[in-house]
């Protein structure tokens, strides 16, 4: 009984877990410059705290001396790295905020975490119903959609666009800056989503906005038949053989 109820427990932790995960993912989230480049950072109102990867901070950021233990997924205490205090692109803005250091599974599928410290620092505030974030006179509409293409990356991305489920759609070849987005037809699926390329061939990654891809419907024309009034069939053959004489003389030999 005991062994049950422990595999039941656990179980049970699992599938919290999983709920967590997948809640996580359907949150508000935004992209943010770190150190050079754009990171992918979750808008979590209720968490106390702000979060950042390791690999996404240099050593010499991370004042190791300042660890925390805090509850992670699931209720499970976990332990940082250290905090950094790092300057950050938020929209046109420059932020300074205060990260705990973290491991990649904490995070998950995100690079950071934006929590109630952040909000309160900077005066910022989120709207939920219309998925803008305030900071200080700057409103960013936050778009779920919009994804990032890691440096010198090709990648196969599903993004939606407006359109009748199981429409065929052209997206056109595309270049912007390093971006290259590739010719693709593809049929929308039941979440208005199609597949295309993006290539990205710079040194750093870059935020593919969605909504400035441009999308054609593709119809279908069918071609009338035509009769034919008269079939002309040639005898003579397509390619002719010439023959050519060529003289030939012996040599002059002598007895």
């Amino acid at each position: 009984m005991k062994i049950r109820a422990a595999i039941l427990k656990k179980t049970s932790s699992i599938k919290y877990i999983l709920e967590i995960r997948k809640e996580m993912i359907n949150s508000p989230y935004i992209f943010i410059k770190v150190n050079g480049e754009y990171i992918k950072a979750l808008i979590d109102t209720g968490a106390d705290v702000s979060l950042i990867l390791k690999e996404k901070v240099y050593e010499h950021q991370v004042n190791q001396c300042a660890k925390i233990k805090f509850t992670g997924v699931g209720g499970i205490s976990e332990n940082s790295i250290g905090k950094a205090e790092i300057d950050c692109l938020i929209g046109n803005t420059q932020h300074s905020i205060e990260f705990h250091v973290v491991e990649r599974y904490i995070l998950q599928d995100f690079d950071a975490l934006l929590g109630i410290d952040f909000l309160k620092r900077n005066e910022a505030s989120f709207n939920f119903k219309n998925n803008i974030l305030t900071c200080g006179n700057e409103d960013i509409k936050i778009k779920n959609d919009d994804f990032l293409v890691p440096s010198r990356h090709e990648v196969l991305r599903f993004v939606r666009v407006k359109g009748k489920i199981g429409e065929n759609v052209l997206v056109p070849e595309t270049k912007s800056d390093c971006l290259i987005v590739s010719n693709s037809v593809g049929t929308i699926d039941k979440t208005n989503r199609v597949p295309i390329t993006i290539l990205n061939t710079g040194a750093s990654n870059v935020v593919c906005r969605v909504n400035a891809l441009q999308v054609h419907r593709v119809t279908e024309e069918v071609i009338p038949e035509k009769p034919i009034d008269k079939i002309v069939i040639r005898d003579e053959p397509m390619n002719k053989e010439v023959f050519f004489f060529i003289p030939f003389q012996l040599p002059f030999m002598k007895s």
